[in-house]
């Protein structure tokens, strides 16, 4: 199955479109038949010559249903762009074109309706200015393809350019992590509570066990179906709806989450490469209030951002949300930033770190780490990793990102051959981190040495307390000293392999004092306490 959606200007014929494809009206609620115009996410579908199905979200193209529309065009095989003849390019299909920039829609087609209201000469001026709005973007040199709602002239040529782009679509096969943004929820009896949404990711089975975030809650799919026809498996791509056991209708609502994976992590801070809209730039200020809008959800926070912009090799801008509510998504992810007030998009981007910790405004180190991860290379968001947590279970590498395990495994195999990643047992390392890390251990014993040479080992609970590192790292870093013969353990303590207890030129002297006091009294008559008040180097020269 296919899913496409429209987008476009309002009352430039969206619903007209899918009506005349599907003979399904997606506009179903009661205030959207008496105001002639689509608020709610609508779908319908209808099948290709090959018996395949596809189906079509239809947005709403007024600029006050901006957030429903962005919810709908996530996962999209493909887009249909409508522009009515007689109103041309208007201010909603430049937004809804960026939106779709921003989203990654790679595929689609132009819809100019209404062709029955035009005369031939203003249509063609219609199409050159379409052409010259959509140079540069997906839809450049895309075909135009007529309609008209009135007669359905055309029809059977927009199904077929539909069919002709889907199948370019090449899938990957379906991961192990499954992911459905939730667009709405109602109750069915004898079934319970519904959910709808488009599968992004993964495979959904009746009777698998998945979770709801917020609630973290644990349930079970009871049934799955496809307009009007039961699954017993749903692949990506598709619209389901899914019924769902032990979960209340009130715990769950639009823009919740269900998921597969218990690796996911919620956060509230997130890493992103930004792409920012050039008229909007002056409201990239740091903690800007701004609204994130990222598969069926909507979320506001705010913008931290570095005192001097880092900006990425290809324009974008490296930067950090704080978001008022925690959020589970994924590297790779992308997203709409819009203002609360004024209601305006300032940009869109892709999610960098989904897991991040925060650091301070003027850790450059911590910027540039971000901007080299800002490529979505695999090479460089596996350094990026491994650099921000030091230590990572090759298990959980980067479990979070939207790469395959292929990619992952081809690219740590590289590293390691290089040199640039070390294994210890299942975890992995940087060759960087874990020089590091040694030196650091080393350094702390010799300074102890050198603070306390009249004790013959570093006791392991004072070196522990003074290197502040993850104890797996710790443990691996230390047994490597210890077999390369840098550090030795004494009883229960370490030293370097040469050093040799012995007073220093100071204790020397305090050791020559006490003496003369023993020589000057009777050494069988002092107590140790009383050589102490006597000097306070004492306690060391006992030791």
């Amino acid at each position: 199955m296919y899913t496409i959606a429209t987008a476009g200007h309002i009352d430039h014929g969206k619903s007209s479109l899918v009506k005349a494809l599907t003979g399904t009206d997606p506009d179903r609620l009661p205030e959207e038949k008496e105001r002639e115009m689509t608020i709610e996410l609508g779908f319908a579908s209808f099948q290709l010559s090959t018996g395949e199905e596809v189906g079509i979200v239809d947005v709403p193209g007024h600029e006050r249903f901006i957030k429903n529309m962005i919810s709908g065009v996530g996962a999209l095989d493909m887009v249909m762009f409508v522009v009515a003849a007689d109103d041309g390019w208007m201010p909603q299909s430049e937004e809804h074109l960026a939106i779709l920039r921003y989203l990654g829609v790679e595929r689609g087609m132009i819809v100019l309706t209404k062709v029955d209201m035009v005369d031939p000469d203003w249509k063609e001026m219609v199409k050159s200015d379409l052409r010259i709005k959509t140079e540069g973007t997906f839809l450049d040199g895309c075909e135009i393809v007529e309609f008209s709602a009135q007669d359905y002239r055309n029809l059977e040529v927009v199904r077929a350019t539909v069919e002709r782009i889907l199948k370019s679509v090449q899938r990957e096969p379906p991961g192990d992590s499954a992911r459905l943004y939730i667009d709405r929820v109602f109750t069915i009896a004898g079934t319970g509570t519904v959910v709808t949404g488009t599968l992004r990711e993964g495979t959904f089975t009746v009777g698998q066990e998945v979770w709801h975030h917020p609630s973290t809650q644990k349930t079970k799919i009871k049934d799955l179906e496809s307009f009007y026809s039961h699954l017993d498996k749903a692949l990506p791509g598709v619209r389901l709806a899914v019924g769902l056991q032990s979960l209340e209708r009130g715990t769950v609502s639009r823009g919740d989450l269900l998921y597969t994976s218990q690796h996911l992590q919620p956060s509230s801070i997130l890493g992103i490469k930004l792409t920012v809209e050039p008229k909007q730039a002056n409201y990239i200020k740091h903690n800007r209030e701004v609204v994130f809008l990222q598969g069926t959800s909507e979320v506001e926070g705010r913008f931290f951002l570095p005192s001097e912009p880092v900006v990425c090799d290809d324009g974008t801008l490296s930067a950090v949300l704080r978001l008022d509510e925690q959020v589970i998504v994924k590297t790779g992810d992308r997203f709409i930033l819009r203002l609360p007030t004024p209601s305006v998009m300032v940009g869109g981007g892709i999610v960098v770190d989904p897991t991040l910790e925060i650091f301070k405004r003027t850790a450059e180190n911590r910027w540039e780490l971000l901007k080299a991860a800002s490529t979505l290379d695999a090479r460089a968001l596996v350094v990026y990793v491994l650099t921000a947590k030091t230590i990572v279970a090759e298990s959980e590498l980067l479990v979070q990102s939207l790469l395959s395990q292929s990619q992952i495994g081809g690219c740590v195999a590289e590293l390691m051959e290089e040199g640039t990643v070390i294994k210890r047992d299942r975890y992995l390392i940087l060759k960087s981190v874990w020089s590091e890390a040694s030196d650091q251990l080393t350094n702390a014993v010799r300074q102890f040495h050198q603070q306390n040479q009249h004790l013959a080992f570093m006791p392991l609970a004072a070196l522990t307390g003074i290197v502040q590192m993850p104890e797996q790292l710790f443990d691996y870093a230390l047994e490597g000293l210890l077999s390369a013969g840098v550090l030795e353990r004494q009883d229960a303590g370490i030293k370097v392999r040469e050093y040799a207890a012995g007073l220093s030129p100071a204790l020397e002297k305090a050791k020559n004092r006490v003496l003369g006091i023993l020589l000057e009294n009777d050494p069988q008559s002092m107590s140790r306490e009383e050589i102490l008040a006597a000097d306070k180097e004492g306690k060391k020269i006992f030791a």
